[in-house]
């Protein structure tokens, strides 16, 4: 194990990776996990995968993971959000909770680099990254302290803040996403109002509007946001409803999922509900034929989640997919296979991916409370 992280680390695969048994990996490895969870100093941690043999293979192919600490000063790594820039280093914005403020952390060949991006009250929770073609970052979250949606951009110039939306208790939840002119568009809740929102920054300014108003009904939205963008730049957002009526046994949790046309009209629909069970948690991804693949985990069903894709805007397809737990994001790879890292009961750090017809679940740690994905061609790494 340490001889594979010294050759990772000067970008060299294991000479002859056959001489480990499958038993000593796993020795190795365990202790590798037992480490960081006893000392409990690496509160952050950021993983990859190495490959074992001389010829990188798919996804099948035997894998093993490398476990980094990206920052271990107080209480950190909270809502944490990852993505892989053009020549496969990491970003990753996340929560400083001992602080209460944003932390953006970046890696390139001279090692990590941190940087305490927002720290004017208690902020950074709900943290959501991506990166636009020049690889500068854009990072939307949410303002504790004043109950606010923010949003952090980084370029040539430094860092630029912005408080987007402050009409009422908004932001949280929030789920980030670059278009395809470096554009960042937003969602996120509005506790306030039992609604989801949209916000997007045009040539002309922040555009800022109601995608979904749950209000009636005994609806309101309590849950994380899902934001891709279609081929045409448009958004898709996936979000989870929390149903209740004055009645016994009157309550569940609904999952939506809701596109903007070419005009400015949103459309919703329901994918599922589940009565008296939850709470619900739901991520989006589109595929290159900008058709939704949704993954949606519920509390309480132990055995797994349900996977939905809808092929050619026709009916909405589901199986059984991989462990439920708190998931921030489902990745397609080049195949338009799914993969998804989450945070699974007990805190267990799960992986879960589709190899063909066939769902594959590794777990990797434990005392994990959330997890974001991003693939460097086949390769996860996780936050």
């Amino acid at each position: 194990y340490t001889a594979a992280r010294e050759r990772a680390a000067a970008g060299t695969r294991p000479l002859d990776a056959r001489r480990w048994s499958m038993q000593s990996r796993f020795s190795m490895r365990l202790k590798a996990l037992c480490d960081v969870t006893l000392k409990r100093a690496p509160v952050m941690v950021f993983l990859s995968l190495l490959c074992l043999g001389a010829v990188c293979g798919p996804v099948s192919a035997q894998w093993d993971w490398r476990f980094e600490t990206v920052d271990s000063e107080g209480d950190v790594g909270k809502h944490s959000s990852i993505a892989l820039d053009m020549h496969g280093y990491p970003h990753i914005s996340y929560y400083d909770g001992t602080n209460g403020d944003l932390k953006y952390a970046r890696r390139d060949a001279d090692g990590w680099h941190l940087v305490t991006v927002d720290s004017q009250g208690d902020v950074g929770r709900y943290t959501s990254l991506a990166l636009d073609a020049d690889g500068h970052p854009h990072i939307s979250y949410y303002d504790v302290t004043n109950a606010d949606l923010k949003y952090a951009s980084l370029d040539a110039t430094g860092w630029h803040i912005e408080g987007l939306d402050a009409d009422g208790d908004v932001g949280s939840f929030s789920s980030l996403a670059v278009d395809s002119q470096g554009q960042p568009h937003i969602s996120y809740v509005d506790v306030t109002n039992l609604a989801l929102k949209y916000a997007h920054l045009t040539d002309t300014g922040w555009l800022i509007e109601v995608a979904d108003s749950l209000g009636d009904g005994g609806n309101d939205i309590r849950f994380p946001t899902s934001i891709a963008l279609d081929a045409d730049d448009l958004p898709h957002v996936t979000y989870a409803g929390y149903y209740w009526k004055p009645c016994q046994y009157c309550y569940g949790y609904i999952v939506y999922y809701a596109r903007k046309q070419r005009s400015t009209n949103w459309t919703s629909e329901r994918i599922v509900t589940a009565w008296r069970r939850g709470p619900v948690l739901s991520a989006l991804a589109l595929d290159r034929s900008s058709d939704p693949h949704i993954v949606v985990s519920i509390s309480g069903i132990r055995s797994g989640s349900t996977y939905f894709y809808r092929p050619d805007d026709g009916d909405w397809q589901s199986e059984r997919a991989g462990r439920s737990g708190y998931i921030s994001n489902l990745v397609l790879d080049g195949e338009g296979q799914p993969h998804y890292a989450s945070a699974g009961y007990p805190g267990v750090l799960l992986y879960s991916s589709r190899v063909d017809s066939e769902w594959r679940v590794e777990n990797l740690a434990e005392h994990a409370s959330y997890a974001s994905l991003s693939l460097g061609g086949i390769e996860p790494h996780i936050s």
